[in-house]
């Protein structure tokens, strides 16, 4: 009997010391002021923006050119974009391009770190798929189409 409370007393003090080491890890690791920079409105509204700002360069589309261009930058502490880099390229065409892109983009949401907003190195890919500016150019053309329908009317 005296064993068995022996036992029990040390599994519950080890239970308790494991809960306890694996809380200060969190704190250590990641405290609830801790946040990534993030572009304004989250993933889906940065897809969005990048899908209807690119222009697909001409160049680019009469040499067959395609994928993805990936890019690095900082966020700074105010949200503004500095430091682009073309971490791996397609062309001179699409990499420019991709550098538009980024320049246009609005504030970004900045990092937080023990809650001081610190300046963050992002990288981001944009794809350059004739799918999709097909579509896009379609797109455009049907609403040209319509407005010229209008003003007929």
């Amino acid at each position: 009997m005296k064993l068995f409370l022996l036992f029990l007393v040390f599994n519950i003090a080890g239970t308790y010391s494991n809960a306890q080491t694996e809380e200060v890890k969190k704190k250590v690791t990641q405290s609830d002021d801790d946040s990534d920079a993030c572009f304004p409105g989250g993933a889906a509204e940065m897809q969005r923006f990048i899908y209807e700002t690119l222009i697909y360069p001409e160049e680019a589309i009469e040499l067959g050119i395609q994928g993805r261009v990936y890019l690095s930058f900082i966020i700074e502490v105010d949200g503004s974009i500095s430091t682009i880099q073309i971490m791996r390229g397609l062309s001179p065409e699409t990499n420019k391009e991709a550098i538009r892109i980024i320049n246009s983009m609005p504030k970004w949401i900045p990092s937080q770190k023990d809650g001081e907003l610190v300046r963050t190195r992002c990288s981001l890919p944009i794809n350059f798929v004739f799918k999709a500016a097909q579509k896009k150019a379609k797109r455009k053309l049907r609403k040209k189409r319509s407005s010229n329908d209008n003003r007929k009317l």
